[in-house]
């Protein structure tokens, strides 16, 4: 886990997939505002757009959407409460090089309003 003095990132969990998916996708209103995909129901698991290749059976194609991509559960060190969805950079395996531009942060709505 990296860690600072408020939250840490690690590696996504089972667990985790299951509360983004609740919060961040079967929440319509929220789902069709964040992503320029259309909504379709999806059931939590390997079908999740949060589910991570490697946590468990996976799909197929599963691997197809997370070429170099970098996710993980960001957590509130204190409480251990799942703050935030993912953190990426896609250009950064693509060119060899990181870039914040394309660094990436979901916020849970109950993590934003709590606070």
């Amino acid at each position: 886990m990296l860690s600072g003095e408020l939250i840490g990132l690690r590696t996504r969990v089972t667990e985790d997939v299951e509360i983004l998916h609740a919060e961040l996708y079967d929440d319509v209103a929220i789902r069709v505002r964040t992503d320029t995909r259309p909504w379709v129901p999806l059931p939590p698991g390997p079908a999740s757009p949060f589910w991570v290749p490697g946590l468990g059976v996976d799909p197929p194609d599963a691997h197809a959407g997370h070429a170099g991509v970098a996710v993980f559960s960001v957590v509130e060190l204190a409480t251990g409460e799942l703050g935030s969805a993912s953190t990426w950079c896609g250009c950064s395996a693509a060119t060899g090089s990181g870039c914040a531009d394309c660094t990436g942060c979901s916020l849970r709505p109950l993590a934003t309003t709590t606070r």
